[in-house]
């Protein structure tokens, strides 16, 4: 019987450290690529991405996650429920609980229902939010959490640049150069983010449309990627928007088979014509973009 029992602990011992050595390996090959691909400051011969930006797979909603030089990490939104959790964790390290910037375009569900799981997950250093009124009980829990978690809170009307650097994150709107009768529309009151270096840059609009693009197609310049605004609603992505900002590169974060026609036929033709490669999420999954010193990658 003694025998037995010995015999029994010696399979249990090696079956807790063949589990051990499974999960030691798989969390190796994990860094391993994510290292490769890690936006940390590398010599161009290196192969690796200076940074990254991923427009999550979060079903019909917003949600991006944006890797800079100096380990710096921001998500851009959060989507309509929990998924961005599992999205995160196909970009972030397993044991990395920490984001150093959560920047919330507007207060619409679609954008900031994930945020609130994330606030209770990741340990968050600073939020750039506006101070915009909106009655729902998601944002008012939103608010909340952020104020419990005791980060940073930013106000877009005080800042021009959010990130300095090599790779620098602008607030481009809201701005008090520029002026925009929102009213009751808090798609118009979105925040704007253009992140760029010295060769490359991509434009966020959160769910902005043509009165806010209207304002800030010239202040911008050419872009080489455009998040294109409100999902691919006929609402925004004007030709006038496109003839000055001269996309290369649009991504379209959407759901599968949505309920409100997104993308519109009519903003798929407007960027059809202007000759801008179009990656969306309801086809692709998670659109990654890696920046190089000299161009970038595309990836779905």
């Amino acid at each position: 019987m003694k025998q037995h029992k010995i015999i029994l602990w010696v399979i249990m011992i090696a079956l807790v450290l063949s589990s051990f050595s499974l999960l030691y390996v798989g969390v190796s090959e994990y860094q391993l690529a994510r290292t490769h691909r890690r936006a940390s400051l590398q010599s161009e011969d290196s192969g690796s991405p200076v940074w990254s930006v991923h427009v999550l797979d979060v079903g019909q909603g917003d949600a991006i996650f944006v890797e800079l030089p100096g380990d710096i990490q921001m998500l851009v939104d959060g989507g309509v429920d929990d998924t961005v959790l599992s999205r995160l964790s196909e970009v972030m390290f397993p044991w990395d609980r920490s984001i150093d910037y959560i920047v919330i375009t507007h207060p619409h569900a679609d954008h900031i229902n994930g945020l609130i799981e994330v606030l209770e997950r990741y340990d968050v250093k600073n939020v750039l939010i506006d101070n915009v009124v909106y009655d729902s009980v998601p944002y008012e829990i939103l608010r909340e959490r952020i104020a419990s978690e005791g980060s940073v809170v930013i106000d877009p009307d005080d800042i021009d640049t959010l990130i300095s650097g090599e790779v620098a994150v602008d607030v481009i709107y809201p701005s008090p150069e520029i002026v925009v009768d929102v009213g009751d529309d808090v798609n118009e009151g979105s925040i704007v983010l253009k992140i760029y270096d010295g060769t490359n840059s991509i434009l966020l609009t959160g769910d902005a449309g043509n009165d806010v693009e209207e304002q800030i197609g010239s202040v911008i310049g050419d872009i080489d990627i455009l998040k294109v605004g409100h999902h691919g609603s006929t609402y925004g992505t004007s030709r006038a928007f496109l003839d000055k900002v001269s996309p290369e590169v649009a991504v379209i974060s959407l759901g599968e088979d949505n309920d409100y026609g997104h993308p519109h036929t009519s903003t798929l033709k407007r960027l059809a014509d202007f000759g801008v490669e179009v990656f969306r999420t309801d086809l692709q999954g998670t659109v990654s973009i890696d920046f190089f010193g000299d161009g970038y990658e595309v990836g779905g």
